[in-house]
């Protein structure tokens, strides 16, 4: 959340001490962001470590993934195994139905992701926002163990992408602005949420509220590390540009 992939993936080091498969499957969902400036070989070998599960394993020995039968497993392993390639620049060569059938209701919505992530790479703006689906309701009971190892987070991120890009800028900002209240891992997506909201505020005219958007994104990545450097610099750039301009 605060911009220190190294330090994250330490943590992930960590957990994988005691947990392995769980910390795979959160360290590919954290590789799997599509506005983390990763490297491609970062992703690929994000890929690499999810892709050697053993899914019935995985779900047995795993605290993180306890509430996850094996179908499930496997169609996490299918669909990060995807979307990481995709992220990393390659063609995509299995189509969404491949990541399978799956035991819980919340991980029915893999399929559509995987789908809109493949639609708003090709720049297809209205299939992602065909299939993309919209943010489930969840049980206080269900939050804990949903963030855990999957998140509509994801997902709403890129309905937000594809709002964006298609010129809906304020139903884009408001898709954005949910990041400030849903709980879990989705306080990773808070800064980033706020510099798109920075960029769609400039482009509405609203400069102030881009100004303030920035200045809190930059203040959450105070303490960020290289990963985040070029993000970091193009959003203190634009800030820098606003102020000069009063």
């Amino acid at each position: 959340a605060r911009g220190n992939w190294t330090d994250t993936e330490q943590a992930f080091e960590r957990l994988a001490a005691v947990d392995p498969a769980g910390a795979e499957a959160i360290r590919a969902y954290f590789a799997a962001m599509p506005w983390l400036p990763l490297s491609r070989d970062a992703r690929l070998a994000a890929r690499t470590r999810i892709g050697r599960w053993r899914p019935q394993l995985a779900a047995a020995n795993s605290l993180i993934l306890s509430t996850v039968s094996a179908r499930d497993a496997s169609a996490l392993q299918r669909f990060y195994g995807q979307v990481l390639g995709r992220l990393a620049g390659e063609p995509a060569t299995e189509g969404a139905d491949s990541i399978g059938p799956v035991d819980s209701s919340q991980l029915l919505r893999l399929a559509p992701t995987a789908q809109g992530l493949d639609a708003l790479l090709a720049r297809d703006t209205s299939r992602a926002l065909a299939v993309l689906l919209p943010p489930p309701v969840l049980r206080v009971s269900e939050t804990v163990t949903h963030d855990m190892f999957y998140n509509d987070g994801y997902e709403r991120w890129l309905r937000a992408e594809a709002l964006a890009a298609d010129g809906r800028l304020e139903e884009a900002v408001g898709w954005y602005r949910g990041f400030e209240i849903w709980s879990g891992v989705d306080v990773v997506l808070l800064a980033p949420s706020l510099v798109r909201r920075g960029e769609l505020f400039e482009r509405l005219g609203r400069v102030d509220s881009a100004r303030v958007a920035y200045g809190r994104a930059l203040d959450l990545w105070s303490g960020s590390d290289s990963v985040l450097a070029p993000l970091v610099r193009s959003t203190r750039a634009r800030l820098a540009a606003l102020d000069a301009g009063r």
